[in-house]
């Protein structure tokens, strides 16, 4: 008898890498799918405020951005103002301080 010496790793050690990768692989996928899911539904869920008009094309997380570009770039404010593509029943001008 004497001292046993091989190359491959016993058993338990080999099982407890492949474990330890497996787990560390799974949580990195993971993580890279919810944070891709998450990224999704902000941007879904987020409001854009627009105009009901064919050549407006920008859209504004807000309605005072919208209504500050709308000052700005001299666009006439006599559109209907859409909240995700949907008519709110409010006209720009009302927003618009003289």
């Amino acid at each position: 008898m004497g001292v046993r010496f091989s190359l491959i790793p016993d058993s338990f050690f080999t099982q407890k890498i492949v474990n330890n990768f497996s787990e560390t692989f799974l949580a990195k996928c993971l993580d890279r799918i919810s944070f891709l899911l998450i990224f999704i539904l902000i941007k879904k869920i987020r409001d854009m405020y627009s105009l009901n008009c064919d050549y407006y094309t920008a859209e504004f997380p807000t309605l005072g951005d919208l209504i500050a570009h709308i000052m700005i770039s001299g666009m006439d404010p006599n559109y209907e103002i859409t909240r995700n593509g949907k008519g709110t029943g409010e006209m720009a001008i009302d927003f618009v301080e003289f």
